[in-house]
């Protein structure tokens, strides 16, 4: 503001010893003043954009996100005003959440965008360490002190140069925010300061249902930061959608997988209780998914249920409650360790059941000798399996595990076959 001060004063002063010289003189004088007024516009604007630059970054290391974009006017200028939220919650279970807002000045007018010089501050992201840094794009390279060191856009040591214009180029210094211009160390950089450079550090900004999108005058970097959605947490049975009851036996272990939605998915918190009967484990797979094994005691608990929990943080739980109703599966008929001829015998079992059953021989080779066929009727399922001749001078065994077909890591029973080998 001084500096624009002393100009200003200077031309006044020029304007006065020059008054005779008539009109000619007023109208460069006002040319002069009004290309003096731009650049200035230019560096305010461009250190209010760099300002804005690097609380965006700062939000986006901090899995920050958008919950609100209001798109307005100030100072004749398009602006979108940003209001970010970031939740945090440490190892304790405790949350943590700020508010901030962000002032997104736009050139998408063209005349401050696509069809300007842009400004070649930029940023960029070292892929290796996961950080962000400021970077000259003109010069293809990260944006260093005399010593050789890079500048950090986001965290505790991040800086945000400040710019100045003199003798017709750009001018940085990395003091801080809390230094006075005529206090700084100013380094002259390579770059132009020309009328038709860009005014502004972004050139566009693109709102969508669940992304805002700012594209960087510089490079034309897009940055996208997620727009709150609400959270959600789906549960499935081996790839099935599960609603809100499910069949279990005594002592049965059913994993229910489930699938966490939203901004805040990957640092929610999910729980699991019972009533005190059922067991529950949670497993974690990975940031949003996870499996939640309930095992049902061996006397089965008639209404028994499972809960699950899930809490994003941000003031919104999911509670969804699952009901046990007894898998019934009995054995009416059948030998669970059988004693074949060398001749080959068809052997049958039945179940008395309401759940559907498969069978797997183990091990594999076992299928060469066996063949397995499943019938259900009603609540009466059969069983059979055929045994093949045994061509060899060897016994051979295998054993048929059936299980529920929704459930295949619960073992319902286990036919262990022996048969005997080839005589003579």
């Amino acid at each position: 503001m001084k500096m624009k001060k002393y100009i200003v004063a200077g031309i006044m002063a020029v304007a006065i010893m020059a008054s005779g010289c008539g009109k000619f003189v007023r109208d460069e004088l006002i040319t002069m003043q009004n290309e003096i007024d731009e650049l200035y516009t230019q560096v305010e604007n461009m250190n209010s954009g760099l300002n804005s630059l690097r609380g965006i970054i700062t939000e986006m290391a901090d899995n920050g996100y958008i919950v609100n974009v209001e798109e307005t006017q100030k100072e004749d200028r398009d602006v979108y005003i940003l209001t970010f939220k970031s939740v945090k919650i440490d190892e304790s279970g405790n949350i943590a959440s700020t508010e901030s807002k962000i002032d997104l000045f736009t050139g998408v007018d063209g005349r401050d965008g696509e069809d300007a010089e842009p400004f070649v501050a930029g940023v960029k992201k070292d892929e290796k360490d996961g950080r962000w840094y400021w970077y000259d794009n003109q010069a293809n390279d990260w944006m260093k002190s005399p010593s050789g060191e890079r500048f950090l856009v986001d965290g505790k040591d991040g800086k945000t140069p400040h710019l100045k214009i003199e003798k017709g180029y750009w001018y940085v210094s990395w003091d801080g925010d809390d230094v006075a211009d005529d206090k700084r160390n100013w380094e002259k950089t390579e770059w132009k300061a020309q009328g038709d450079n860009a005014k502004e550090i972004f050139s566009k900004a693109e709102v969508f249902n669940d992304r805002v999108e700012l594209t960087l005058a510089s490079d034309s970097t897009v940055l996208t930061i997620p727009l709150y959605q609400p959270a959600t947490v789906e549960l499935s049975v081996n790839g099935k959608e599960l609603t809100d009851s499910l069949l279990i036996a005594p002592g049965e272990t059913i994993p229910v997988s489930y699938l966490l939605k939203g901004t805040l998915a990957a640092q929610a918190i999910v729980v699991a209780g019972t009533d005190g009967r059922m067991k529950t484990a949670i497993q974690k797979v990975s940031d949003t998914t996870g499996v939640v094994k309930v095992t049902c005691p061996e006397t089965f608990p008639e209404g028994g249920y499972v809960y699950i929990t899930m809490n994003d943080g941000n003031g919104r739980s999911i509670y969804k409650v699952i009901h046990f109703f007894q898998r019934t599966i009995k054995v009416i008929s059948g030998e669970t360790n059988k004693e074949v001829n060398a001749g080959g015998e068809s052997v049958n079992f039945t179940f008395e059941t309401d759940t559907e059953l498969q069978a797997t021989c183990v091990p594999e080779s076992v299928n060469s000798w066996i063949t397995v066929t499943i019938k259900p009727a009603g609540n009466i399922t059969s069983l059979t399996y055929e045994v093949k001749a045994n061509d060899k001078a060897e016994v051979r065994e295998g054993d048929i595990i059936v299980t529920p077909k929704d459930n295949p890591g619960y073992e319902v029973v286990k036919i262990h076959v022996t048969q005997k080998q080839k005589e003579g």
